[in-house]
């Protein structure tokens, strides 16, 4: 949804097709030139005589063709930068799209950790609700001191100030996602909380590496 909303996105599919036609263009300067002049004439010239008045008709073709033998590098120099403002436009289109996943991909993630997060907070109310009932009811049979009762329920209001805060979460996670899809519809997103980890052990070396040759911003520069 969000590759498909992204106007940013859609700008740089749109210059990678203006490189290719740019590109198509300095190509058409290697090729000949064909021309081809088609002329047709008559009339009447004034005559003496009987016959009067002579007409007369005519017609010439012509097929003028040019072919560029050689303009200093000129033309081969102009298709080989056409080229490479083609991978240009390529990477920039690349490096948008991953950018744009990374985004989308951060704010899908964070409406799975608010929804796990509010989960644990209402598994937590719910838990001190229970032990404040029991304190509660301790005070009232004077088997609990009243210090105990304003410690417990004084986590209570916490508990319920968390969970009121995770719910809050929820919703703004869910507004930022809708944000990274170009989305403007009411409610929350289903996310799926389904979470498979895999755990992996990279070198840095090896990171790096990738990193070097995945960076757009360095192809680009390389381009």
């Amino acid at each position: 949804i969000g590759l498909a909303n992204n106007m940013k996105l859609m700008a740089a599919k749109k210059n990678v097709e203006l490189a290719n036609a740019k590109l198509t263009e300095a190509k058409r300067g290697l090729f000949p030139t064909v021309q081809g002049i088609m002329e047709i004439n008559g009339g009447k010239i004034p005559g003496t005589g009987v016959s009067g008045h002579r007409f007369y008709k005519g017609n010439s073709k012509k097929l003028n063709i040019t072919q560029p033998l050689y303009y200093g590098g000129e033309l081969t120099n102009t298709v080989k930068q056409a080229e490479e403002n083609v991978m240009v436009a390529k990477a920039e289109y690349k490096k948008a799209k991953d950018d744009l996943v990374h985004e989308v991909r951060v704010a899908y993630y964070g409406v799975v950790k608010a929804e796990y997060n509010t989960e644990y907070q209402i598994e937590l109310f719910e838990k001190i609700g229970e032990v404040l009932r029991q304190v509660r009811a301790g005070r009232e049979m004077r088997v609990a001191a009243e210090i105990d009762f304003l410690n417990v329920e004084s986590q209570y209001y916490q508990a319920l100030y968390q969970l009121e805060t995770a719910k809050n979460d929820v919703l703004s996670a869910n507004v930022s996602l809708k944000q990274s899809m170009d989305l403007e519809i009411e409610g929350v997103v289903p996310v799926d909380l389904k979470m498979n980890f895999v755990k992996v052990s990279p070198k840095f070396e090896e990171l790096v590496n990738r990193a070097l040759e995945m960076n757009a911003d360095i192809r680009v520069k390389g381009y």
